[in-house]
C-alpha cells in the first residue's frame, strides 16, 4: 500500500482525468473493438493470435482472482481513496489485474508478431502506460500489477510459440484450439464446483464463475468460427478505405447488439443462470468469427467497383 499512497499524494486534476482515459486501453469494449478491427481489416492471422492469447490470458485471470480473492486496496485499507472515475470499472477481485493482462496479450501481440523495433516501442509503451494508470487510479496494488505483468507476458509467449507451430503442422494446431478449449472448461469447472472460500465476498466470487461461464462460450464459438473460416469462408480482408470503416462500423454494432440485446431475453430462456452468459458469449462471437465475415466479399466489392467506375468516369474525361 506504501506505493499507492505515495501516488495518492500525487494526484492532480489534470492526471486524474489523463489516465482515467488512459486506462481505458485496457478495458474489455477497447480491446474488443481492436480485436475486431484487426481480424477484419487489418490482418486475420494477427487477430487471430491476439485472440488466442487473449482468452488464455482471461482464462488464467480469471481463475486466479477466485483462488486468491484479494480485495481491492480501498476494501483492505478503508483510509484510502482512489479516483473516483475508475471505479465502475474495477470489478471483481483485485489479484491479478485484469487491465494490464488485457494491454500485455494485446498490444505485447503488435511487437512480437511485426518483429519491428517502432511496433515494439509503441507496444511497450501503452502496456506501461496501462499498468501505470492501475497504480496510479488507486485500484490496484504494485503487487497485482507485477504479477500480471509477468504472467501475461509468459502466456502470450507460449501462445505465440504454439501459433507459429500450428501453420507448419494440422496436429499443432488440433492440439492448440484443443488445449484453448480444454483450459477453459477446465477453469469453469474448477470455479463451479470449488467453495467460497472463507473470508470471500460471495458476490464476487459468484461474478468469476459467471465470467467463466462467458469465457468458455466465447472461446467454444472462436475455434469453431475459425475451423469453419478456414474449411468454407476464407474471407479476405481488403477493401478501400471507406468500405473497410462501414465494415467495421456496421460489424462492430452488430456484435455489440448482440452481446447486449440477447441479454434479457436469454435470461429469462435459461432462468438467469450462467448458462445464459455462456450462450450469449457463444452467440457473440459466432456472429462476428461466421456470419458477418460471410458479408466480406460484398464489402470488398463495393469498393472496387465504385474505384473502377471513377477510373473510366475519369479516363473517358480524359479523352474528351
Amino acid at each position: 500500500m506504501a506505493t499507492l499512497y505515495f501516488f495518492e499524494n500525487l494526484r492532480v486534476p489534470f492526471l486524474d482525468k489523463l489516465f482515467s482515459v488512459l486506462t481505458y486501453l485496457g478495458s474489455e469494449a477497447v480491446v474488443l473493438l481492436l480485436v475486431l478491427a484487426a481480424l477484419w481489416c487489418v490482418d486475420k492471422r494477427f487477430g487471430r493470435l491476439v485472440l488466442y492469447s487473449s482468452l488464455f490470458s482471461l482464462g488464467t485471470n480469471i481463475l486466479l482472482k477466485n483462488i486468491f480473492c484479494v480485495a481491492r486496496p480501498w476494501v483492505k485499507d478503508t483510509s484510502f481513496t482512489i479516483v473516483e472515475s475508475a471505479r465502475a470499472g474495477a470489478t471483481g477481485y483485485s489479484f491479478p489485474s485484469g487491465h494490464t493482462a488485457n494491454s500485455v496479450t494485446v498490444y505485447g501481440c503488435i511487437g512480437t508478431y511485426y518483429k519491428k523495433p517502432a511496433m515494439w516501442a509503441v507496444s511497450l509503451f501503452v502496456i506501461a502506460v496501462v499498468a501505470f494508470s492501475r497504480l496510479y487510479l488507486g485500484v490496484h496494488t504494485l503487487l497485482d500489477v507485477s504479477a500480471s505483468l509477468a504472467l501475461s507476458s509468459v502466456i502470450l509467449l507460449v501462445v505465440y510459440w504454439a501459433y507459429e507451430k500450428s501453420f507448419r503442422s494440422r496436429a499443432a494446431r488440433i492440439v492448440l484450439d484443443a488445449a484453448c478449449v480444454a483450459f477453459a472448461f477446465g477453469v469453469l469447472l474448477y470455479l463451479a464446483l470449488a467453495p467460497v472460500p472463507d473470508g470471500a465476498d460471495a458476490a464476487l466470487t459468484a461474478e468469476g464463475v459467471k465470467n467463466a461461464y462467458s469465457s468458455f462460450g466465447a472461446v467454444v464459438a472462436f475455434v469453431i468460427s475459425i475451423n469453419v473460416d478456414d474449411r468454407f469462408i476464407r474471407y479476405k480482408t481488403d477493401g478501400v478505405w471507406w468500405s473497410q470503416i462501414l465494415k467495421f462500423v456496421i460489424g462492430a454494432l452488430l456484435v455489440l447488439a448482440v452481446k447486449e440485446l440477447l441479454k434479457a431475453p436469454l435470461n429469462a430462456l435459461f432462468n438467469y443462470s450462467n448458462v445464459a452468459h455462456a450462450v450469449r458469449y457463444f452467440l457473440m462471437v459466432t456472429v462476428g468469427g461466421c456470419l458477418w465475415p460471410m458479408t466480406f466479399g460484398f464489402w470488398s466489392r463495393l469498393g472496387k467497383n465504385k474505384t473502377t467506375q471513377a477510373e473510366k468516369l475519369k479516363g473517358s474525361c480524359c479523352e474528351e
